[in-house]
């Protein structure tokens, strides 16, 4: 396990299930001030080399579009979006629990990507990173969002910046708080929702890996600092993006309430919400400047 030396004088850090002052810290001696911290947090082993020993670049006989639709929805959300624009299976990716279909459509003229967004940080990058490697360049993601202030269901927000509060990210990135999302992009999709005459909010985002663990205690937290949703991809697939120096925006579209957390509130997922954010997706998309 590698050891990261820090020279300052304060820090606050992540260890033994809490955050805490930095201190020399053993088993056998007491808790003791020092200046020079050793944390041996794994998670923090950042390399920039961006070649690494497996690649995304694994099938050189498939190359995608430059404009890519990447959208946490179910297949049945999909389909009459494929069914509108008679989508062609072009490739399938592969992993040991699932084949994703990658497919193609024609939108005005324009040739798209749409690859369905597995849930989870992990498994949403792990296929980002390959069409990103196939060719996707502007790429529009959508999923859903729990709402920790009150946000009515099935309406759409727009994350600006998103608590990297997840592993994946730190794969991607140097270890930060937060990850500042792709402006342009931000910018670009609120004016689309904002002209298809749907109101938007501009929202910061806590990103995380344990859905079972949204706790009283740090909902709390993170709504004093000022985060209004909760989701699990979007600093990671932010960060994705960011290395591999493409453009990536996202939208949500509200679901589940935690805004009262003495009476958690599934409504009904964004139900209403899913086949109008594929849509959208397109739309924004077919704008993009190529």
């Amino acid at each position: 396990m590698f050891e990261l030396k820090l020279n300052q004088n304060l820090i606050d850090f992540v260890i033994f299930g809490g955050y805490g002052r930095c201190y020399e810290q053993t088993v056998y001696s007491k808790l003791k001030y020092h200046e020079e911290i050793v944390m041996p947090i794994p998670l923090f082993n950042y390399d920039e080399n961006q070649t690494s020993v497996v690649t995304p670049t694994e099938d050189p006989e498939y190359q995608g579009c430059s404009k890519c639709l990447f959208p946490f929805v179910s297949e049945t959300d999909l389909e009459p979006l494929l069914a509108k624009y008679h989508a062609h299976k072009v490739y399938e990716f592969e992993t040991i629990t699932k084949v994703t279909p990658i497919w193609e459509i024609t939108v005005a003229g324009q040739n798209m990507t749409v690859a369905q967004a597995p849930l989870g940080a992990p498994a949403a990058v792990q296929i980002l990173d390959y069409l990103i490697a196939h060719g996707a360049k502007q790429i529009v993601s959508m999923g859903s969002c729990g709402v920790l202030t009150e946000h009515a269901e099935n309406g759409f927000l727009i994350p600006t910046v998103a608590l990297r509060d997840e592993g994946t990210s730190y794969h991607y990135l140097p270890a930060a708080e937060t990850i500042q999302l792709n402006v342009k992009m931000q910018l670009q999709i609120r004016t689309a929702l904002n002209s298809a005459g749907y109101e938007t909010a501009a929202v910061k985002t806590w990103t995380t890996d344990g859905f079972f663990r949204e706790t009283t205690g740090l909902i709390e937290k993170y709504r004093a600092q000022g985060y209004e949703t909760v989701e699990m991809e979007c600093a990671a697939i932010a960060a994705c993006a960011a290395f591999r120096n493409v453009d990536l925006g996202q939208f949500f579209f509200t679901a589940d309430s935690l805004a009262d957390t003495a009476s958690y509130d599934k409504r009904n997922w964004g139900m209403g919400a899913r086949s109008t954010a594929v849509q959208l997706g397109v739309a924004i998309l077919r704008e993009l400047p190529a």
